[in-house]
């Protein structure tokens, strides 16, 4: 069965990454000689704070590993790394940038990935061994060509929806965060989806921000399992966005394309 699919989805961001147990040979000047490797696609750099619990630099030098930014000239596509990270991400930095769609995107991450992986071991800097997997998709929601309060939060995700009576006290509220989380199959990890309201900086036009991640599956040997937990894991995410989101604002707000 295909997944649902939208002309124009709210996409603003996607992150496919991992954790793995920090490389004790890793120091800052490897960074460098890795940027070497891929600046010509990444021809930008950025240095930013670590996620977690990063290492130290080194015993003389008690600073956190720094977390890297390796920019594409059109600034959509990011590789993050830090020493026990590992992540590519895809955003939307224009309304011209279109979503490039999951598969383009998974078979550039496993490729980038994997050529990491293959300079660690080049530089004996130790294997990299996974201990987390992540997909992240954010997703941007202007209501207000749907609805006219964010009250109306219902009408765009059933769940959320407030029951309104005629003997009730309280109003609808104003929407904050909503946070649920969903095991995947198999015991492969969790769905996260979290839901808050807000604006866009460069407007302050209101919108919802949906946040859909996964991760899990663990300590992995095989490279296969670790692609089929992708790939499990976009079809959650994406049957998940479905089954919260109403028929109405997939029609009307992202063109919900029918399949027969």
């Amino acid at each position: 069965m295909s997944l649902p699919d939208y002309r124009d989805p709210p996409l603003v961001e996607v992150a496919i990454g991992c954790s793995f147990a920090p490389l004790d040979a890793f120091k800052l000047p490897h960074v460098g000689e890795y940027w070497a490797c891929i600046k010509e696609e990444y021809p930008a750099c950025e240095q930013r704070a670590p996620i977690g619990e990063a290492p130290r630099i080194s015993d003389s030098l008690p600073f956190p590993f720094p977390r890297i930014w390796f920019v594409g000239e059109d600034e959509t596509q990011v590789v993050q790394l830090q020493n026990g990270g590992f992540f590519c991400n895809w955003r939307k930095r224009t309304e011209q940038d279109d979503y490039p769609r999951y598969p383009a995107l998974i078979e550039k991450y496993w490729k980038t990935f994997t050529g990491f992986r293959d300079f660690a071991e080049r530089e004996q800097l130790g294997r990299v061994n996974i201990k987390e997997c992540e997909l992240m998709y954010n997703n941007h929601i202007f209501y207000d060509e749907l609805i006219d309060t964010p009250a109306k939060i219902g009408d765009l995700f059933p769940d959320f929806g407030w029951m309104s009576r005629e003997d009730r006290f309280l109003v609808a509220p104003e929407p904050q965060l909503c946070r649920l989380h969903f095991d995947l199959p198999e015991d492969s990890g969790i769905l996260r989806v979290e839901l808050r309201h807000g604006k866009r900086q460069s407007d302050e036009r209101p919108l919802f921000v949906l946040q859909l991640t996964a991760r899990g599956l663990g300590e992995a040997e095989d490279d296969k399992d670790i692609r089929q937990w992708y790939d499990t894991s976009h079809e959650w995410i994406v049957r998940a966005f479905s089954d919260l989101t109403s028929e109405k604002a997939q029609k009307d707000l992202w063109q919900r394309i029918e399949r027969e």
